[in-house]
């Protein structure tokens, strides 16, 4: 799915979890996850959350959301990915944790607030 015009996706009742692109070229979008998914970040078409800007690999990063826990892991980007401003190869993703991805800002958020 690509975020060019900044769509945003359909919330799923199967979400637990939600990114939200909050600056850069695609803020206002969010993209829902389930649980059990494995998302591919990157600019190559094909991956599940494809993003078109200067300073994202093909294969960017993945998240991979497991038994309601959020993981996040570096697949050699060039640029990086980096969270809560720290460079990170993998790491568990919490609830208001901001994600760099290029120019992009993305905060993991509940897709249920107040539950």
């Amino acid at each position: 799915m690509s975020l060019e015009g900044k769509s945003v996706y359909g919330r799923s009742a199967m979400a637990q979890h939600i990114l939200r692109f909050i600056s850069g070229k695609y803020e206002g979008g969010e993209f829902p996850l389930e649980d059990n998914a494995q998302v591919t970040i990157g600019r190559e078409p094909g991956v599940e959350m494809v993003i078109f800007e200067e300073g994202v690999s093909r294969n960017h990063a993945r998240i991979s959301v497991s038994a309601g826990r959020v993981f996040i892991k570096d697949l050699g980007a060039t640029n990086g990915t980096f969270v809560n401003g720290e460079r990170i190869t993998d790491r568990e993703l919490k609830i208001g944790d901001k994600i760099l991805i290029g120019s992009s800002i993305i905060r993991l958020s509940s897709a249920h607030p107040g539950r």
